[in-house]
């Protein structure tokens, strides 16, 4: 049976430090490995596959732009009461509420609850869109 390993997000190295603490201590996903102060590499245990960063500065693909919009990456981050609470966290930080399809840089969507489950979209610093669901 073929399973995912890993997942590579590839990020600008100038915001590797802000993508580490965004996944590492805003969702709370322990990192395997990372240290900001070289952004070659970091890793991050989401259970049964790594959430990794590839960062460069030598990079010559633009990483931003309206492509980020179309790949996003879901997390099943535990049940109702703690994804809501997490959707908080976004808002007290700052974070602006826009409709679910409307999540740009600096957004979290609405909440929206289905009946066994609740989820919401959120963006990370690169642009890059979050599918953050409850277990179902």
């Amino acid at each position: 049976m073929v399973s995912i390993n890993k997942n590579i997000l590839y990020v600008d190295a100038n915001q590797f430090a802000e993508m580490a603490d965004f996944y590492g201590e805003q969702l709370g996903i322990p990192a395997v490995y990372c240290d900001p102060a070289n952004p070659g590499w970091a890793e991050f245990d989401t259970g049964s596959t790594r959430l990794c960063f590839h960062g460069n500065k030598h990079y010559k693909t633009d990483l931003s732009g309206d492509h980020m919009k179309y790949n996003h990456i879901v997390l099943c981050a535990g049940d109702i009461e703690t994804v809501s609470g997490l959707r908080e966290k976004f808002l007290q930080n700052g974070y602006a509420e826009k409709e679910l399809y409307d999540v740009e840089r600096g957004d979290v969507s609405v909440l929206v609850e289905h009946e066994s489950y609740v989820v919401f979209w959120v963006s990370d610093p690169m642009g890059n869109i979050l599918q953050v669901e409850s277990v179902q």
